[in-house]
């Protein structure tokens, strides 16, 4: 990618350090310093220490954590709580008035595209109905114009040819919004549900290219906002299928706009320990299968008479206006922020299997033998 933000939005594993005990080495250190006045005082340099600099594991500058001071105070030092006249979450000083994370109290996010005012959750038009959760089942069933593309599977209406620009998220829904095409005017940037809905994670590029020709094997932007951030947005990898977040002020990524109305799906049903979402006629197991390997956890799905969802299904449950997880806990209680299996695999010469990370949303390509969690689905 040639914007840094956007290059940098792929995961990585994060380095840990760990500081040994100031009582285990101060012995050693007053006895060092006594030898070298002693014998003289030889010069030093800093990387004599033995200390690196950085590490090539460090977190991507958009995961929107700090690396915290290792020792910075003694061992035993008592850590006070920030002070507070608000609210204090999770060790965070917030504003219930005005937090959409924590709308008049702790751990109460509004929806997604929701906002908080006064404590209480405003939610306007049909993105924020939406939650950000697909209103229809995943198809596609494409009829193909010149300028334009149909999916009568939901209703969308997509942009075919794009113009290969990269631009800000600002700048993309902009140029959507001025879009005068196959006589419509109504062109927006897709919700990252719906961007995901014209992907297909087994081929490159990852969408159909006989609908899509000449499409950019690049970052393309949705609309949809992780609310853990106020600088970075969901994009979509058109080169080998990811999903990710990436600073919005990146302008490296491409748009490709949509038309028609946003979907508001049909309320989920819990029963009998499933969730049953009516407008993608599927029904997911409550509880998830505990951590396996990909084939273990295909055949754990099939033993109970259901199996491993695709990688768009998989993504339907993410929940955009939560993180640590990135699923709604009154339907599905209990789920870890770790990378769950899907049934979508990507052939590189070794099959990958495609997982979605329930820590922000964002999805990766995993080898099979990795011990994930999964959870099993089941269509209506």
């Amino acid at each position: 990618m040639r914007d840094r933000g956007l290059a940098q939005a792929r995961r990585s594993h994060r380095a840990s350090t760990r500081s040994p005990d100031a009582s285990a080495w101060l012995p050693l250190l007053l006895l060092g310093l006594a030898f070298a006045g002693a014998c003289g005082d030889d010069d030093a340099s800093p990387a004599d220490a033995g200390l690196d600099a950085g590490s090539a594991d460090a977190a991507p500058a958009d995961a929107g954590l700090d690396a915290a001071p290792v020792d910075a105070a003694p061992h035993d030092a008592t850590v006070d709580a920030p002070a507070c006249d608000a609210l204090l979450c999770d060790g965070e000083c917030v504003d219930p008035e005005t937090d959409a994370r924590h709308c008049g109290g702790c751990d109460a996010p509004c929806p997604a595209f929701g906002t908080c005012e006064r404590g209480a959750c405003v939610c306007e038009g049909a993105a924020c109905a939406s939650g950000g959760y697909p209103g229809w089942p995943f198809g596609p069933d494409y009829v193909v114009e010149e300028e334009v593309v149909r999916d009568r599977a939901t209703g969308l209406v997509w942009q075919r040819r794009t113009d290969g620009e990269g631009r800000s998220a600002e700048d993309a829904a902009a140029y959507c919004e001025a879009l005068e095409l196959g006589g419509r005017d109504d062109w927006r940037l897709p919700l990252r549900i719906e961007l995901v809905s014209i992907l297909d994670g087994t081929v490159t590029p990852t969408l159909d290219a006989a609908a899509f020709p000449d499409t950019v094997e690049d970052y393309h932007w949705s609309a949809s906002r992780p609310r853990h951030s106020d600088t970075l947005g969901y994009s979509a990898y058109f080169g080998q299928g990811e999903t990710v977040t990436a600073a919005l002020s990146g302008s490296g990524a491409h748009v490709r706009c949509v038309a028609g109305a946003i979907a508001v799906g049909e309320p989920w049903v819990v029963e009998d320990g499933e969730v049953r979402m009516p407008s993608l006629a599927l029904a997911w197991s409550q509880a998830p299968l505990e951590t396996r390997s990909h084939g273990e956890a295909e055949a754990a799905c099939a033993a109970e008479g259901m199996r491993l969802p695709t990688l768009n299904e998989l993504q339907a449950i993410v929940d955009e206006a939560r993180r640590d997880p990135a699923i709604d806990p009154g339907f599905f209680p209990g789920t870890p922020s770790e990378r769950f299996w899907t049934a979508t695999i990507r052939d590189f010469g070794e099959l990958l299997p495609w997982v979605v990370d329930f820590t922000d949303g964002q999805t990766f390509l995993e080898s099979a033998s990795a011990p994930h969690p999964a959870r099993c689905v089941r269509d209506l």
